[in-house]
């Protein structure tokens, strides 16, 4: 089962630990938006990283080591042509180099390429399980922690720690797999005091290390995924191991979209403690993946009545915003922004309801504050472009919609928002070519259908408008699209399906007293 998301949201060490604790096998594809990597894993296993378009070859750099002259590199080159081997393969056959030099230098390679994507903090992951390498690429097996626990000391400045870390009053947790990492002196000093009670702050303190030094260790820690933030409550720390084992897997089962074996393992800890704020928290994460939105409601209510954590208040505003609870919704995000203002999930949303809400000033500025904190997102773009086509600025949000389209040039909702606006202005032939590019994006899908379609009946192409409608399921058609449907068919002269289209029509609109007298004299030319 695939695993995918945004790294706003997940960052690459977080999602490498969850793929590395439950032992799966695949490939790990990630961008930056300019760049793109992958990450191959066996069993939870670091077993080979690339990033495409690199510049950097391993024949290339064995030469540079001075490991070998170049005329050897030109004769395992021509070699590679006949024998269709990898070079480093090659370059052992001919003794260039040892099998531990060749071994040595794939590890170096697999871990510059992880490094580098591991300092990438906005773009997108996808995991597809039991994709491999090749049988013939070279691979190597690292530990997952070991790679985390290195490439998070390379960390380049205080700000990003400090962007990085928790808040300060955060309390920590040793988890159980973590003793086997060598750990540098800062490191090992920072890990003897966390004990489940000490907040960050307090730790720091008591370090007797330089403050940016012991920082920084509990951010090694933490990307290392040595140490955490509790599962349970302060007071639950002598949790049986079972309990913490049903969230571990329920966590698992639930960032692997398999909600009804999550539900089982949180059950099981609510058995146990009925008001456990983690469990709870999840209940309503799926919930709210499955769009029940009054039941996620009074999960979250009862996990925040324990815990007042900012992934609580802000996933309670979101629900709220979808029961259209504005004012709820709007209070729930602002406590989270006071608690995370840089959190870009948190002002994303407030913004949203700001919109919804009908404050398009304040939603304004919410949204241009998420872009400040992070510009990988879509959203607020598409909500700015809204916010000028109501203020009447159709050019300024066409200008608006066109350079994020330069930024994300395969997102089918800004293609599709920028059509809609060059349809409101009469361009059609620009609003036709963006609607057909979404759809080579998003085959299928009914907005998309329902907007070309309407443009082509807009402009009297019918046949055209036809063929569009039709792909939109039956069930799917509203009230309008129906009728449409409808008087399309009337005018190729196919009565019978005018008079079916329109009845569908009626069915969901059964007070449109045009709608009815026109089937009425339909109905009479077909009994005719």
């Amino acid at each position: 089962m695939a695993i995918k998301g945004s790294l706003v949201e997940a960052s690459l060490p977080e999602v490498i630990q969850l793929i590395a604790y439950s032992l799966k096998s695949g490939c790990l594809s990630v961008t930056d938006g300019l760049n793109f990597g992958n990450i191959f894993l066996r069993e939870g296993k670091i077993i080979h990283a690339t990033i495409l378009k690199r510049d950097s070859r391993l024949g290339d750099s064995l030469l540079g080591k001075r490991l070998f002259e170049k005329d050897i590199l030109k004769q395992a080159l021509s070699a590679q042509k006949s024998k269709r081997k990898r070079i480093g393969e090659i370059l052992v056959e001919m003794g260039a180099i040892s099998r531990q030099i060749l071994e040595d230098e794939l590890k170096h390679q697999i871990e510059d390429a992880l490094y580098t994507m591991l300092t990438w903090d906005k773009g997108y992951f996808n995991f597809e399980e039991g994709l491999l390498p090749a049988a013939d690429e070279q691979t190597i097996q690292l530990s997952s922690k070991d790679l985390l626990l290195r490439s998070a000391r390379r960390i380049p400045t205080w700000q990003e720690i400090q962007e990085r870390l928790p808040p300060a009053g955060t309390v920590l947790v040793v988890k159980k797999d973590g003793k086997d990492l060598e750990l540098t002196e800062s490191e090992a000093t920072v890990l003897s005091l966390i004990d489940g009670q000490k907040s960050i702050d307090e730790i720091v303190k008591k370090a007797g290390i330089d403050f940016q030094e012991a920082c920084k260790a509990v951010y090694v820690l933490m990307t290392a995924g040595v140490v955490e933030e509790p599962k349970t409550h302060i007071e639950k720390k002598t949790a049986s191991g079972d309990e913490v084992e049903h969230k571990n897997m329920g966590q698992a089962f639930y960032e692997s979209m398999q909600y009804d074996e999550a539900e089982e393992e949180f059950m099981k800890v609510l058995d146990g403690d009925p008001e456990d704020a983690v469990a709870l928290f999840y209940l309503g994460m799926i919930e709210f993946a499955r769009s029940d939105n009054e039941s996620a409601r009074d999960y979250f209510q009862r996990a925040l009545a324990k815990e007042r954590r900012v992934s609580i208040l802000s996933n309670l505003g979101c629900t709220c915003i979808r029961l259209n609870l504005l004012e709820e919704a709007v209070g729930l995000l602002e406590e989270a922004q006071e608690i995370d203002s840089k959190n870009p999930k948190v002002v994303l949303n407030l913004a949203i309801a700001r919109y919804k809400s009908r404050e398009l000033d304040a939603a304004a500025r919410g949204f241009k504050k998420t872009l400040s904190i992070s510009d990988g997102l879509i959203t607020p773009y598409l909500y700015l472009s809204l916010i000028d086509a109501k203020a009447g600025d159709a050019q300024n949000a066409i200008g608006l919609l066109s350079d994020a389209l330069e930024k994300f040039p395969d997102s089918a909702a800004l293609k599709n928002n920028l059509a809609l606006l060059n349809d409101s202005i009469g361009e059609d032939e620009a609003a036709e070519s963006l609607y057909l590019q979404a759809l080579l994006a998003k085959p299928g899908d009914k907005t998309l259908l329902k907007n070309l379609a309407n443009l082509y009946y807009r402009v009297g192409l019918y046949n055209a408008a036809l063929e569009y409608y039709e792909q939109i399921p039956e069930d799917d058609r509203d009230a309008m699209t129906s009728a449409r449907l409808g008087r399309v068919f009337l005018l190729k002269g196919d009565v019978n399906n005018a008079l079916d289209a329109w009845k569908r029509a009626q069915a969901s609109d059964a007070e449109n007293d045009v709608l009815r007298q026109e089937i009425e004299i339909l109905s009479d030319l077909v009994s005719v």
